[in-house]
Parts: structure tokens; sequence; C-alpha cells
């Protein structure tokens, strides 16, 4: 990480950002996890995150300016069954902002996270397209709608912009799923009809091509 950041600001002349989206997952009963699947998320999940954070930090300390921001999960405070790696990571990915704001603040570099709930990735394709995982998690989401990622990127530019100037340290937590089912069948089945139509659309794959393209991605 390190000397990738060297490499960014002998180029640039400094370095004024970092966002990062590190993750993996591991959908697997807690009593039934190897320890080396365990060493593997830890070191990709939080390993990586942390010591990407504290390169860009020393950095940005020197500078006297700067802004981190970390993608953590909505699973960083609630729990689900068969993601306890991925959850105990992303909890620490979101309570590494706090820790490194508290010290990094006075010196002029701000430090947040975002919590997403679940986000239409590559990676995530087969949750996406399981209906029994769209029958049991979409009702939960207020927005009626899982998220994308123009969704998480709104947020980022927010907490890189002005506007966020005192904004640290916190996790945003992007349509939280709730901790319970939608009591109102009206909205239950209008969030899902609200689904469909927004995956017959292929919303999904067009928000997630046009991203990479604006990032760069497919160069």
């Amino acid at each position: 990480a390190s000397h990738r950041l060297d490499q960014v600001v002998a180029r640039l002349g400094s370095l004024d950002i970092l966002v990062q989206s590190v993750g993996r997952s591991l959908r697997k009963p807690v009593l039934a996890i190897e320890d080396a699947e365990w060493h593997d998320l830890v070191a990709t999940n939080l390993d990586a995150t942390f010591f990407a954070c504290r390169a860009a930090a020393r950095q940005m300390v020197k500078q006297g300016r700067g802004r981190i921001v970390n993608i953590a999960s909505q699973l960083a405070t609630v729990a689900m069954p068969d993601r306890s790696i991925y959850a105990i990571t992303k909890a620490g990915v979101a309570h590494m902002a706090k820790a490194f704001a508290v010290e990094l603040g006075p010196l002029g570099v701000a430090v947040n996270a975002i919590g997403p709930t679940f986000v239409s990735t590559p990676l995530t394709t087969d949750m996406f397209t399981d209906p029994a995982f769209i029958e049991e998690n979409l009702p939960r989401i207020p927005a009626g709608r899982f998220g994308t990622p123009d969704d998480v990127l709104g947020t980022v530019r927010f907490l890189l912009s002005p506007a966020a100037d005192l904004i640290t340290p916190n996790q945003f937590e992007l349509a939280f799923l709730a901790g319970g089912p939608v009591e109102d069948l009206e909205d239950a089945e209008a969030a899902e009809a609200g689904y469909e139509d927004w995956k017959a659309d292929g919303f999904m794959t067009r928000r997630w091509e046009d991203l990479r393209s604006r990032l760069g991605l497919d160069d």
C-alpha cells in the first residue's frame, strides 16, 4: 500500500482522498468456519483496509489535510446467519473510522465509513437472482429496492465535499435493513413490484456498467 501511495504522490504532488471498498464474504455457520478461512477474510477485509488507511493517513498528516472514506456494511451493526466473519470484519472497518478520526481529526484528516445495504454488483448476482432472498429481504428496506453502486457513490461524494467538513467520525448506513418484516402488506407488495420493474428494466446492469465507465474501470 505504501509503495502505491508513494507513486500517487510522486505523480500528483499530494494525496487528498482515499476511498476503499474492500470485501469478501463467506456464507458458513460460525461453528463450521476453519482457521484458514477466518485468517483469509480478516486479512482481506480488515488488515488491508487498516494498512492502506495508515499509509494514506501518514501522507495526509504531512500535508495537513485529507479525507478517507471506507466502505463497511450494514452488517457492521446487525447480524445475519452464516455471515459471521464478514459482519465481524466490517464492524472493525466501521470502528476503525472512529479510531482514526479521533486521532487524525485535529491534524486535518477526516475519516468516515459507509454502511450500505445489499448492493448490486457482479459479486452479488447470485443473491439478487434468488427469489427466496428477495422475498425475505426486500420488504425490509424502506426505499423498496436494493442498492446500486451509484447509491454508495453519492454518499462518498458528499463525504469528500466541503458540505461534510464537520462530519466525522461516523458510519453512514444506506437503505438500512430493518430488524423485522414490513407489517403493512401493501407496502411489502409495492416494494416487491418496484423491484420487479427495476430488474426487468436492466437497471442493475446498466448502472454498474455506467459507473465502471465513469470511473475508468473498463480500461
